[in-house]
């Protein structure tokens, strides 16, 4: 983000997945407006977390050569007892597990090192699934309250990792 500030951006479409667009526009109309400038209205809001949920409960886990299946399994087995041992940390400081969180149920998956889809809500960034790359399929929402506070706290990072700006 840094001083290059907000622009709208739409992806290519992949075959299969809706066309991303991020909501940057829609921020700067609701700083521009007053909103999500105080503490009564952070950003992402809650409707925006819903839709996201639910497109993520859409994610087809399986076998990465099916052009059906979206998430393949994690490779190797330590990888997948590091991202369960990352969700039990999110849930032991503090954050909300809304998707998630372990290993999918199957028979399809008794083999392999499958992990699902998982989101976090009520991230606070000095969390460590805020901090730390978790190499899975992991997502921690942090809300903002405005765009200063959103770069604020891309740039509290020591890593540099990347992250996504959505309001």
């Amino acid at each position: 983000l840094g001083s290059r500030g907000f622009r709208r951006r739409v992806e290519r479409p992949v075959p299969g997945i809706p066309v991303v667009e991020t909501a940057t526009l829609e921020l700067r109309q609701r700083l521009e407006h007053g909103a999500g400038g105080g503490r009564d209205e952070q950003v992402p809001g809650d409707e925006f977390v819903a839709r996201l949920v639910e497109r993520a409960k859409q994610i087809k886990v399986g076998d990465t050569m099916d052009y059906d299946s979206d998430l393949g399994p994690l490779v190797p087995a330590q990888q997948r007892e590091t991202v369960e041992n990352y969700v039990r940390i999110g849930k032991e400081e503090g954050a909300k597990l809304v998707l998630g969180g372990g290993r999918p149920q199957g028979e399809q998956y008794e083999r392999g090192y499958w992990f699902e889809p998982t989101i976090f809500t009520e991230v606070e960034n000095s969390m460590t699934i805020a901090q730390e790359e978790i190499f899975g399929p992991v997502l921690a929402i942090i809300p903002y309250n405005s765009e200063a506070d959103a770069i604020a706290i891309a740039n509290d990072s020591q890593y540099g990792l990347a992250g996504g700006v959505w309001g």
